[in-house]
């Protein structure tokens, strides 16, 4: 302890030396001097670290003000696109009522184009023929209007009536019962109709829509989902709608054994058209192109049906996605009805164009859909349920799994997915 003697004057000053030396170290005691050399260091130190912190809090003020302005604007552009949705939608089914009161209903035909042409402005006449509601050429209405006989089928028409079947993605049985597409209820009424059919397993579009075109279930053609996976094919899981493997798909399409025959066979879009095994191609297959207008898709098959008899197809498969999407994602049901709507003047403008091209009677037509629709009430999240690593997984409403590079067993995961007690069906 230091006697008063030997304290300081200046209390709190207390100088630090290095630890004693050894014989033979080169260690020497740090002179007075060292000290300010060392605070001098501390406090520039200090002066960088607290600058560096101003940055970094500058850049954190900034980086936040970006991310609530990016959340601001997003919200903005949601708010401004659901608004425009909104009204879109409205501006539609506005169009639709002012063009539907003009409608006989009969074949789709018009009373009275002039009457139609004053009530709408130009740009509601380009947005009806753009949806399809009319026709995009005028002289197709003439045999509607008031008082002209219609026109009579095609005399020189030779050969059997053309098949045209047409697929409406998704259907559901109950959309009949909502009375929005008289069109299928005339189709019913002067034809033959089904009241309901049951998909085959799983009720999925490609899977379906291949058993319509070969007779065979899914287990049997091979097309089991959307999306396939076959080691002995693919070592991914092909999207049936890019997949470069024609392996896939087995059996024998009806456009094939067409072709076969020395028919000539036409596809809008089928399926499935772009892949055959069994050397049979369709005469002509366009590649899919949603973007393409259904009323330049109706143009079109009119179009293969006035070829010349040596030309023109025997069968045409023509598909319609809709209302498969907006039945899988619609949040009302109204837009669900407002699609069925346009559903309805895409077939209005089908028929007209058969009147008034005097093909109606000379062409056979089937209209059908390749599964319905149901609200989902249960929902299973395999990620969470098991760890997917090394597992290929098939998402949607029948979901599979494949357990490819996983190191987990069948008997694992099934266990995993095995229902409770109480909830089991017995």
């Amino acid at each position: 302890m230091l006697s008063p003697s030997s304290r300081s004057g200046v209390h709190g000053t207390i100088e630090i030396e290095d630890g004693p030396t050894f014989e033979g170290s080169t260690r020497r005691p740090k002179s007075p001097g060292s000290n300010s050399a060392i605070m001098k260091w501390a406090r520039s130190n200090f002066r960088i670290i607290y600058i560096t912190l101003a940055i970094l809090i500058l850049i954190g003020l900034a980086v936040l003000v970006v991310a609530i302005f990016l959340i601001t604007k997003v919200k903005g552009i949601n708010e401004k696109y659901q608004n425009e949705s909104n009204a879109a939608r409205d501006q539609f089914r506005r169009l639709y009522e002012q063009v539907a009161m003009f409608r006989t209903g009969g074949h789709g035909t018009f009373r009275d184009m002039g009457s139609l042409n004053f009530s709408l402005t130009p740009e509601q006449l380009a947005q009806a023929k753009l949806f399809g509601l009319i026709p995009n050429n005028p002289g197709q209405l003439s045999p509607g209007v008031a008082g002209l006989e219609p026109i009579k089928a095609i005399s020189n028409y030779s050969g059997p009536p053309p098949l045209i079947v047409i697929s409406l993605d998704g259907f559901a049985r109950e959309y009949l019962d909502r009375k929005l597409v008289p069109s299928l209820d005339l189709l019913a009424k002067c034809g033959a109709r089904a009241d309901f059919v049951y998909p085959s397993y799983p009720s999925k579009t490609f899977p379906n829509h291949y058993t319509i075109a070969t007779g065979l279930y899914p287990e049997a053609h091979g097309i089991v989902d959307n999306a396939a996976y076959d080691p002995n094919i693919s070592p991914i899981l092909e999207d049936m709608k890019k997949t470069k493997f024609p392996q896939f798909f087995g059996g024998e399409p009806i456009w094939s054994q067409a072709v076969r025959h020395g028919k000539k066979m036409f596809c809008l879009f089928w399926p499935g058209c772009s892949f055959n095994i069994t050397g049979y191609n369709p005469t002509k297959d366009l590649p899919y192109n949603r973007s393409l207008q259904y009323s330049q898709r109706v143009d079109m098959v009119i179009d293969w049906l006035q070829l010349p008899s040596t030309e023109r197809p025997s069968m045409i498969m023509a598909y319609f996605d809709q209302p498969d999407y907006v039945g899988h994602f619609h949040t009302t049901d109204e837009q669900v009805n407002l699609e069925l709507q346009y559903i309805e003047s895409v077939l209005n403008y089908l028929f007209t164009s058969l009147y008034t091209t005097g093909l109606m009677d000379c062409v056979n037509i089937v209209i059908l859909s390749d599964h319905g629709m149901q609200f989902l009430r249960n929902k299973i999240f395999v990620d969470q349920v098991i760890d997917s690593k090394g597992m290929i997984v098939a998402t949607g409403v029948v979901g599979r799994i494949h357990l490819a590079n996983s190191s987990k067993t069948t008997e694992e995961v099934i266990d995993k997915f095995a229902c409770p007690s109480d909830k089991s069906y017995r």
